[in-house]
């Protein structure tokens, strides 16, 4: 019987290498869901709506706002920032009609008030893909998109990755590390 030199990088490395083909099959396989391009790159990223920050991410009236809210018009139709897999699409308390998505590199995201979900819990995404249209549903005053960007499921302000205002990406999501906080 042959000996095999596995050492215990080699297996964390090969797991990792299979998680992430995984992932790209999901990110390229086709689905139901309303696409403006077929073959989209896993590495893709791309602005969820392009409109106005009428509300930022952080302290606000005493709590945390951990998102930022971006204006639009009922029915629009918001996309999905990165690739990802669906991991819930529903009414949820005073984020209303709600849309979580789980991603590559430890990052979740979430689109809250929309007047419709798009997609169902287990579909996948790739950036771009149709996820819901704008609404103003649960604890909203005007049509937005209350949208989450989590890492590690630490709330991440969204601004940091996206400029809404020109619908631009700033940070591309794979080059993401935070600042490590020093410990006292």
């Amino acid at each position: 019987m042959q000996s095999r030199n596995h050492t215990p990088i080699k297996n964390i490395v090969l797991g990792m290498t299979v998680s992430f083909c995984v992932l790209l099959s999901s990110c390229t396989a086709f689905k139901k869901v309303t696409r403006k391009e077929a073959h989209v790159s896993a590495y893709e990223q791309i602005c969820p709506i392009k409109g106005k920050v009428i509300s930022g991410f952080g302290y606000r009236d005493n709590r945390n706002h951990t998102g930022s809210d971006i204006k639009l018009q009922n029915g629009d139709t918001v996309k999905a920032a990165f690739c990802g897999r669906v991991t819930m699409a529903s009414s949820y308390s005073g984020y209303g009609n709600l849309v979580i998505l789980k991603h590559a590199n430890n990052i979740i995201t979430y689109y809250a008030h929309l007047s419709k979900c798009l997609v169902e819990v287990g579909d996948s995404v790739v950036a771009g893909d149709f996820v819901g249209l704008g609404g103003r549903t649960g604890r909203a005053s005007t049509d937005h998109l209350h949208f989450e960007v989590r890492y590690n499921n630490i709330p991440r302000n969204p601004e940091d990755f996206f400029d809404f205002v020109s619908g631009t990406v700033r940070i591309p999501f794979l080059a993401y590390s935070p600042a490590k906080e020093s410990k006292k």
